[in-house]
């Protein structure tokens, strides 16, 4: 009776291990991880407006505005700060050009828009040394392009 009991006791323990197996463990990891990439293509846009000569002078009301700095002329400055700033021609990209804005009582002021495609955060410091402001309506950094993201993209995930 012993054995029988005992011989029951191990074949209860048997199943029982071998059932408690069956169940598997598993772990759940969540997290984030980071890369840093620089980029190799900085898309700088600077938008340029015509202005008036008397806006600068410090006296002068807006009734009184009457000399208009062309746009060819303020461009012109443009072109010869970012050549002076060893910006390549072909680098400069023109990407929109008009207006659709006029303030009450004033003349129309014609703005162009400039893709400037650099490689390097230092040639901004040297653009802004070298920029005359006076017709400057905006300058900002557009879009930072790396070529190798697509690769880099997955190995952030490992």
């Amino acid at each position: 009776m012993k054995t029988k009991l005992f011989t029951l006791a191990i074949c209860l323990l048997t199943v029982l291990s071998l059932q408690a197996q069956t169940d598997e463990r598993y772990i759940e990891v969540t997290g984030t991880s980071e890369i840093e990439i620089v980029p190799d293509k900085i898309h700088y846009l600077i938008e340029i407006r015509e202005y008036f000569k008397e806006e600068f002078d410090g006296k002068s009301k807006p009734e009184e505005y009457r000399t208009k700095v062309p746009l060819s002329e303020i461009e012109q400055g443009l072109r010869e700060a970012l050549a002076y700033a060893s910006i390549p021609q072909n680098a400069i990209r023109t990407q929109e050009i008009g207006d659709y804005w006029r303030q009450q009582g004033q003349d129309f002021l014609v703005s162009k828009k400039f893709d400037i495609t650099l490689t390097d955060f230092n040639q901004i410091n040297e653009i802004i040394k070298h920029i005359d402001t006076k017709g400057i309506h905006t300058m900002r950094i557009g879009e930072l392009e790396n070529q190798r993201y697509a690769c880099l993209s997955p190995k952030g995930k490992d």
